[in-house]
């Protein structure tokens, strides 16, 4: 797992040799044959080829390739969610799939080591942060397992930890909080999400030893590993059967009475559960079934065999329309602990409202047997009696009658008129009709969008006589439409139907509206406005309000002309008719061939073969493969809204005889209820409110790897189809903490998925210290750089009393650099000091820009409602902001990449040889126009702060103003608390405040170019762990930043500012400064004026001319404020934000003794400069007391 801890991957390889030479040896045999051992030698294997054999220490190679410790990157039940990093890495998101797949049951596991030579077992981390024992609720087991380890180890029982020069491990094992806290590691993952008991054992003191040491490593380990694999039969274990079917129940809980933890059965009830010895009840729970306990007694060695028979639960007790009472949603939890990301299994909690206690599998199992055509479940319907054409007056009549027929589930409405006024009817069928229940998805079908294309037409008014007459006597149809709210829209365009005419094989009168435009070219397009879909046509607009009114989770098209199902996307950037994929590509797939293979001929390519050798290979394509459509109705039905939407083409002949219509109903009738049926696949669930249970509407699901997002109905609900697989699902919604989950998503019912989503503190610290800007919590989108440029023009425009916006150059590419400068020009001190503040230095870290432009929107709305600080701050310094330095490469950075390749980052080896694109120049610009006094570049890809030097200058990377570099520093670190947790960022990522030389490598050396060449203090913040993270995350940052911001521009106050005139009053050329013993000088400028910011205390001022000293200047810097106590944000400053230096030129010796007298010092800095003030009112006494003073 560490590429450099070598040991465990030569063992592994020399343990599959032993146990395949070794089958003939009966104990081997026994292990072989009863257990199914998987064995990966190396979880990490680009660290290992980076290693070196015989380096006993270190870190090269420890990392994965992206510089990663796997086993600090696993979601960790102690870390909240906001602060994990979301983006794992390639080898641990297949670790966590492998461990928690359907048919992985996994009991035992052990994961290897080097660096020590101790059994480690869980918990990793703990709730307080500290290194303490931290005990999971099997810490008997775990004990166990790790001393088996240890005492069938040659010397790891016996060496007490001194093998290695460390504390002692009493028997050679240890909790891993106790001997350091770790947090994100795998073994605490595997216990927690799935079945398996995880240890970890360190195996050498050398990480990676000679080869020549592997012989004894492996005698050393040998009998602990064959030790530690029979404890996987320890405990009991056994079956969980259904009593009367005898049917093994997969997902059946086995839980123990006093132990906190459960694990579920396998695919045919099979379980295993690890325990000691002892007396144990044991429970065993499935959702529909009653449970079952037994009292047990756990021998030594092989465990105890169980056989559980669960019987059916009859006691639900049900209301008049034969559905549970109780109709609560239940969350599915694998394990009861708050992590970031949960492994959610098959449906095994009680199903949402709406569904009868038959269980909707039932109805899922229907829908799967009925797909294939050739071998599909017997069923037999309630029949249509008459199969005809019907025009608009007897269509009309047709959905009346049947609506007052059937009025407990049927409800007739229209979306509106057509060009000649005709309605676009709608029949809703639901048990309860009108009402979007929660937990129930809504489905749609469309026909005759083509007028002349009839046969989705008909097909669908039989439909609607199917469910009706069949509900309440057939089981699948009473369940389908139960659990389904159905709209079945049969003709999109009556006008085009009017004028078409029966026989019509392959033409196109009436085939448009009555406004003559193709209504399937006309719905709004992603790649191309034509002539067509420029503007919509009124069903085009009706039926889009439609599809935005309803919470559709899936929908068909139904049209003639050929034989196939044709998916998403319809057309192509270029127009070419070549494949164009959608995101849920593979969902369209298998929802196009759920219709496909359940008609009795489309399934065979080959749709028209009298008319056309056209050949489609399972019966469907891809739309734009096929020929490219602009302004189809399906890519914008998935673009712009939840619904996943096909067309489907139902015949070769468009408008075929009366006489040939029972064959196409009997070929389509069934791939109809097939394909409807798709709507309860994927997963589903609700997103509520942990305070009060409520639904939150609008919410976002985001499924990681697949770039399209669906949002949650008005109660809550949602429904997302997908592929069976494994998937990673975030539930995000604005003034919320977002939640993540692991899902198993099979080819049966949907996997239920509830999301409680907790209040983001970030809304109520906006509220209270960042006005309440709505647009500072935006989590949606990064600021695109014209939009940045907009909103600031804005700005201005509205402030133009303290804001000035202005270009700093427009690039090559035609992207605009800003500047703004903020300051309130209406108060007349002395001097400002000018303050930079700079983002986008690097393009692949737009956090500082998106900080900026918060902070701007911050100051401003600050000075518009009189906030004194934020008065005060304007009125003492120059506030210059570049937003977006890099802002061409920024275009090229990656969303989401936290630490992978620099591609969009300019660089340069060699410091101040800048090449052409490097934005260094453009930079350097602005310290010669402006000649700022500090600067602070905004960054991520860690959280520290980094100083000069950049480069080793004589051997050190220290400058002479360390110290006041350290204080600009420490001011940051003050307020941003996290920056100073090792914790904070992966294992390894620097903290605190650091050289730059550290860390750079390759970079613009940008804080030694301003401190060589201008003298100007420049420091960089380091404020998020990830380079680019997705934007949900940014309202957290700037929460965490503001403070820590404000208080940097306010430090720039801190130091000496004067004049160095002649007795005439005219600035003396040629005259520089020194500071105390510094040799670095500083020159006046061309007014004699200068300012420099130092430490608190007393400064020697030393200004000489032609190498003669002429003046000596002593200065006492005093910084007031009081110090932030345990009340969050508690940071005030005094009147102007810092108490004013004390100059004095000294004429004489007598004057110096009489200002060094400490009577005098106290006068001049009494009280003290640090206060610990706890309100308001204690701070304006202390502040007025001082300024009296």
């Amino acid at each position: 797992m560490h590429g450099n801890e070598v040991v465990g991957r030569e063992l592994l390889i020399n343990l599959i040799q032993y146990l395949l030479e070794n089958y003939s040896d009966p104990r081997v045999a026994e292990i072989v044959n009863s257990t199914n051992i998987f064995i990966m030698p190396t979880m990490n294997p680009d660290g290992f080829e980076a290693s070196v054999e015989g380096r006993c220490g270190g870190v090269k190679g420890r990392n994965n390739a992206n510089d990663v410790d796997l086993n600090r990157d696993f979601p960790d039940q102690f870390i909240e969610e906001n602060s994990q990093n979301t983006t794992k890495q390639p080898e641990t998101v297949a670790l966590m799939k492998w461990l928690t797949r359907r048919d992985n049951k996994f009991v035992l596991s052990i994961n290897f080591h080097g660096g020590s030579v101790v059994a480690s077992y869980p918990f990793d981390g703990s709730k307080s942060k500290e290194s303490r024992y931290s005990a999971s609720p099997d810490d008997d087991v775990f004990k166990h397992l790790a001393r088996v380890y240890a005492s069938n180890h040659k010397t790891m029982s016996r060496s007490t930890g001194h093998a290695c020069n460390e504390g002692q491990f009493l028997d050679g094992i240890t909790n891993g909080a106790q001997w350091y806290s770790l947090y994100g590691g795998m073994q605490d993952f595997s216990y927690l999400h799935s079945n398996c008991f995880e240890i970890t054992v360190e195996l050498s003191c050398c990480k990676y030893p000679l080869h020549t040491e592997l012989e004894k490593e492996w005698d050393n380990n040998k009998e602990a590993l064959l030790a530690y694999m029979e404890q996987v039969h320890i405990g009991v274990n056994g079956f969980v059967y259904d009593a009367d079917t005898g049917i093994g129940i997969e997902n059946a809980t086995i839980s123990v009475d006093g132990i906190g933890h459960s694990v579920t059965t396998a695919r045919f009830g099979d379980f295993w559960r690890l325990l000691i010895p002892g007396n144990y009840t044991i429970r065993s729970t499935a959702h529909g079934y009653n449970s079952a306990l037994e009292h047990v007694e756990v021998p030594e060695g092989k465990g105890k065999r169980m056989i559980f028979r669960l019987k059916r639960d009859t006691s639900v007790e049900l209301d008049n329309r034969g559905e549970p009472e109780n109709r609560e949603n239940t969350i599915v939890k694998v394990a009861d602990n708050q992590t970031s990301t949960e492994t959610i299994s098959k449906l095994t909690s009680p199903p949402p409202s709406g569904f009868e206690s038959a269980d909707i599998n039932e109805l899922v199992d229907h829908i799967n047997k009925l797909r294939d055509s050739a071998h599909r479940e017997k069923i037999t319907f309630i029949e249509p009696t008459t199969i005809k054409h019907h025009k608009y007056p007897e269509l009309t009549s047709f959905m009346q009658e049947y609506s007052q027929k059937y009025p407990d589930i049927t409800r007739l409405y229209s979306v509106g008129k057509s060009v000649q006024g005709r309605e676009l009817w709608v029949m809703e069928i639901s048990d309860n009709p009108g009402v979007h229940e929660p937990g129930e998805p809504e489905f749609k079908y469309i026909g005759n969008m083509h007028g002349n294309e009839v046969v989705g037409r008909e097909v669908l008014l039989l439909l609607i006589e199917l469910l009706c007459e069949n509900y309440q006597h057939n089981r699948f149809i009473s369940l389908m439409v139960n659990h389904t709210r159905i709209h079945i829209m049969p003709t999109m365009n009556p006008d085009g139907y009017e004028i078409s005419k029966e026989g019509d094989i392959e033409g196109v009168h009436g085939r448009q509206n009555a406004d003559g435009i193709d209504l399937n070219r006309n719905f709004p397009d992603q790649f191309e406005e034509t002539r067509i879909n420029r503007q919509q046509e009124i069903e085009t607009t009706e039926v889009m309000e439609w599809i935005q009114a309803y919470p559709f989770v899936l929908s068909a098209n139904l049209h003639g002309g050929s034989l196939v199902a044709n998916f998403p996307f319809d057309d192509t950037m270029l127009g070419h008719s070549i494949y164009s994929k959608c995101p849920d590509d593979k969902v369209f797939k298998q929802l196009a061939e759920s219709y496909s293979l359940a008609h009795t001929t489309m399934h065979s390519g080959h749709p028209c073969p009298s008319i056309t050798s056209e050949y489609f290979k399972d019966g469907i394509t891809n739309g734009a493969q096929w020929y490219s459509v602009s302004g189809g109705m399906q890519d914008w039905n998935y673009l712009k809204t939840n619904c996943f939407e096909i067309t489907i083409e139902l015949g070769c002949v468009k408008f075929p005889l009366t006489k040939d219509l029972p064959k196409y109903w009997m070929d389509n009738k069934f791939p109809l209820l097939v394909y409807m049926g798709q709507v309860h696949k994927g997963v589903r669930g609700f997103v509520k409110n942990k305070e009060n249970g409520a639904g939150l509407g609008n919410a976002t699901l985001i499924v990681e790897g697949i770039d399209h997002s669906i949002v949650t109905a008005a109660d809550g609900d949602y429904w997302r189809l997908l592929a069976p697989g494994t998937y990673i699902i975030t539930a995000k919604l604005t003034g919320y903490k977002s939640m993540t989950r692991q899902v198993n998503v099979t080819f049966d019912v949907a996997t239920e998925v509830n999301f409680t989503l907790v209040r983001s503190e970030v809304n109520d610290w906006s509220k209270e210290k960042d006005f309440g800007i709505k647009a500072n919590t935006r989590i949606h989108t990064y600021t695109t750089n014209q939009e940045m440029i907009e909103e600031l023009k804005q700005l201005t425009l509205q402030n133009s009393a303290i804001m000035e916006y202005s270009m700093v150059k427009r690039t090559e590419a035609g992207n605009t650099i800003s500047l703004v400068h903020i300051s309130d020009p209406s108060n007349t001190v002395t001097y400002r000091p000018k303050m930079l503040l700079l983002g986008g230095l690097y393009a692949d870290e737009p956090v500082g820009a998106e900080l900026l432009i918060r902070l701007i929107r911050h100051l401003v709305k600050g000075y518009e409602v009189n906030e004194v600080r934020i008065l005060k701050l304007l009125q003492n310094t120059d506030l210059y902001i570049i937003p977006q330095l890099d802002v061409d490469g920024v275009v090229k950075a990656i969303p989401g990449d936290c630490t992978g390749e620099l591609r969009a980052r300019a660089t340069t080896s060699d410091r101040f040889t800048n090449q052409p694109q490097s934005v260094l120049p453009i930079l350097e610009q602005q310290f010669q126009t402006y000649n700022f006094d500090m600067v602070l570049s905004l960054e991520a890809n860690g959280l520290f702060v980094a100083v000069p030097w950049e480069h080793d200058i004589n051997n050190t990377d220290e400058t002479q103003d360390e110290e006041v570099f350290h204080t600009l520093g420490n001011v940051f670190l003050d307020n941003f608390p996290s920056m100073d947790d090792r914790t904070s960022c992966e294992a390894g990522t620097p903290h605190g405040i650091i050289h730059g030389a550290e860390v750079r490598g390759s970079s613009l050396m940008a804080l030694d170019m301003a401190y060589e060449k201008y003298n100007t203090l420049m420091i960089s913040a380091h404020l998020s762990c990830c380079k680019y993270p997705e934007p949900s995350k940014l309202p957290l940052v700037w929460m965490n930043s503001m403070e820590a911001l404000m208080a940097s521009v306010e430090i720039s106050n801190q130091g000496v500012y004067g004049k160095i005139m002649s007795t005439t009053n005219h600035p003396i050329s040629g005259v520089s400064l020194r500071i105390d013993d510094q040799p670095r000088a500083i020159v006046p400028s061309e007014t004699g004026e200068f300012y420099k910011l130092l430490t608190e205390g007393k400064h020697n001022i030393f200004a000489t001319s032609q190498g003669a000293v002429i003046l000596v200047i002593v200065v006492i810097v005093t910084i007031v404020l009081c110090v932030r106590n345990q009340k969050p944000n508690r940071f005030k400053w005094s009147n102007d934000g810092f108490h004013r230096v004390s100059l004095n030129d000294y004429e004489d010796d007598e004057d110096e003794d009489i200002f060094s007298d400490r009577s005098m010092k106290d006068k001049l800095i009494s009280p003290s400069v640090y206060r610990d003030c706890d309100s308001d009112e204690e701070y304006d006494m202390f502040d007025k007391k001082l300024i009296k003073q």
